[in-house]
């Protein structure tokens, strides 16, 4: 217990089922510093005792800093409808600056009694450890002191971190790998189509053109965007059937008022950039920029490539030169 105050918690974490790998990735980057609830390390101490009680007691008064991970059926099953009502109770009386929301659905989402000043949006894009530090900046905030972890605790910190990259190599060098990273190709191409469908109904001047070529080869998959002579060209390629290595993504920005069909030689590009199949959370699946490693969900980086090719037609202006 910290000898600072009375609370016995640096952080608790509410999450559903399904977001127990992540509540587990999330306190492994903290507990080496931060003491940390998550129900599943602590089934000892709710075993046979009134879990009603204890929940009560961790959610409401004895964490200094709560986050949610949170999805909209949050707080509805037994267990996080008890945390809910105890950081309510907890928010009336002392107000929620003890809360970091972390939402997880597609389309994020918070609960309404909750000030937007705890909202802590961006785990897709910026990554969880973001999170942990966003997370350990406010612990300190309020008052606590990060420790230094045990020699044991680290090294089963150690051993979980070895485990997660067993598993996500694992899955690259695997069939099924292949076969989830063809599975967010589909989703990548699929959101482009949607986002350039919706600005072309809207009106105005930027009437996309989205066409997904016929497959060079199984192993080749090629979609083409354009407008005002700028296009967007995405080029799926893996070599094996069980295994994503030398498997790449690449989108390349090119300008031509008559490259119409890639089966040509394609103009020199504007800019190149490469992507590989990645999972980064348990069952995350999608795309690492090779340049700086970060990581883009299949719908971020369909908005990331129709933005860039926006920018590129917004900064050179050709209606200018008709």
């Amino acid at each position: 217990m910290n000898t600072q105050d009375q609370h016995k918690y640096d952080v608790a974490i509410s999450f559903l089922q399904e977001d127990e790998g992540i509540a587990r990735k999330l306190s492994d980057l903290l507990s080496d510093r931060l003491t940390t609830f998550a129900y599943y390390d602590r089934q000892k101490e709710v075993a046979g005792t009134d879990g009603e009680v204890i929940f009560n007691k961790v959610f409401g008064q004895e964490s200094r800093i709560v986050v949610i991970l949170y999805r909209a059926t949050w707080g509805t099953t037994p267990w996080t409808r008890i945390e809910q009502t105890a950081i309510r109770n907890r928010g009336y009386d002392d107000g929620y600056e003890f809360v970091i929301m972390i939402p997880l659905d597609d389309k994020p989402t918070a609960p309404k009694w909750l000030p937007k000043t705890s909202i802590w949006v961006g785990l897709d894009r910026w990554g969880i450890e973001s999170a942990a530090a966003v997370i350990e900046a406010r612990v300190q905030k309020s008052g606590g002191v990060p420790r230094e972890e045990t020699p044991l605790e680290q090294a089963n910190r150690m051993n979980r971190q070895k485990q997660d990259e067993e598993k996500r190599l694992a899955l690259i060098n695997s069939e099924d790998g292949v076969s989830k990273a063809n599975a967010e190709v589909d989703v990548l191409f699929n959101e482009i189509k949607k986002f350039s469908s919706e600005i072309t109904q809207a009106g105005g001047d930027v009437d996309f053109v989205c066409n997904i070529e016929k497959p060079i080869n199984i192993s080749h998959r090629q979609l083409n965007l354009s407008s005002w002579g700028y296009h967007a060209y995405i080029s799926w390629i893996y070599t094996y059937n069980n295994t994503l290595h030398d498997s790449l993504l690449e989108i390349r920005l090119l300008k031509s008022s008559r490259f119409t069909c890639f089966t040509n030689k394609p103009p020199p590009a504007l800019t190149v950039d490469e992507y590989e199949f990645d999972l980064r959370l348990p069952d995350q699946f999608g795309w690492r920029y090779k340049h700086d490693k970060k990581f883009f969900s299949s719908t971020q980086l369909a908005a990331r490539c129709v933005k860039q090719l926006l920018k590129r037609i917004q900064e050179d202006k050709p209606w200018a030169s008709e």
